[in-house]
């Protein structure tokens, strides 16, 4: 991690923390994820699933290291926020945004689909913004291969986020 200054936290999950970061004589700015090395199951999957990804609507990634106690991924960094605390600021959005914003979410998912991956916590919190206000989906720790198995046959808990999936 010596290549990276690291900022300022953006984020914050269970398990993980968001930094706003630069790489060493460069100017890009990137986020900077720090994930407990406990995780690494969901991190390589991220990680491999994120690798395959090229897409204007799915987060990039850049890198990964691990150091003793945790893994660092190295991502694009989105300066808009994430879509829960846009509509928690605003209340609502303007209707014209709210279709551009479903036709990233669409766009996202097919390009997914079509690389017969399921991304499994579809959530607002996932979705981030750019600074051109395009909407990419980011967090894929859930995310796996379509099953050769029917979904109802994947327990309910490894599924994703209850609030947000379908009946």
């Amino acid at each position: 991690m010596d290549k990276y200054h690291i900022y300022e936290e953006i984020g914050k999950g269970e398990f993980s923390q968001v930094f706003k970061g630069r790489e060493k004589k460069k100017i890009e700015y990137v986020a900077i994820k720090r994930v407990e090395k406990g995780m690494m199951n969901k991190v390589v999957n991220e990680v491999q699933v994120m690798h395959k990804m090229d897409s204007p609507h799915t987060l990039r990634f850049h890198d990964w290291y691990e150091t003793r106690n945790n893994l660092w991924l190295i991502l694009e960094y989105c300066t808009g926020s994430d879509l829960e605390t846009l509509v928690r600021q605003d209340g609502h959005l303007p209707e014209q945004s709210v279709k551009t914003f479903g036709m990233d979410m669409l766009a996202g998912l097919k390009y997914m689909h079509s690389m017969g991956i399921l991304h499994c916590d579809v959530r607002p919190r996932n979705f981030l913004v750019d600074e051109y206000g395009i909407l990419k989906i980011s967090d894929f720790k859930m995310a796996r291969k379509v099953p050769k198995k029917a979904l109802g046959d994947v327990p309910l808990e490894q599924r994703g986020t209850s609030e947000y999936m379908a009946p």
